[in-house]
């Protein structure tokens, strides 16, 4: 059985430093950031699995120091969990 995950939907969006070491190295990559929020919108268990552990760190504190927006159940805002934000790491030209 397979559960589909929502995506996130942040009110701003997530301020992502790129990590030094996977800049001075050329590396770039992809993480998907899961995690659930309470009703305020703060994310919390969160976890992310990137194609490189090295963008992992950068990603996971990047959502935790984001607010997303909770649904809105009978006027009322709840928490949510299953939650997924995409993350992407690319150098420049």
């Amino acid at each position: 059985m397979r559960f589909e995950r929502a995506t996130g939907v942040p009110v701003r969006a997530p301020i992502v430093e790129y990590p030094h070491r996977a800049l001075t190295r050329g590396i770039e990559g992809d993480c998907e950031v899961s995690f659930s929020i309470d009703a305020a919108g703060r994310p919390f268990g969160v976890s992310a699995s990137c194609t490189d552990e090295i963008f992992a760190r950068s990603s996971a504190r990047a959502v935790e120091q984001t607010l997303f927006a909770a649904p809105v159940r009978n006027g009322v805002p709840v928490g949510q969990g299953n939650l997924v934000y995409p993350i992407q790491y690319r150098l420049e030209d």
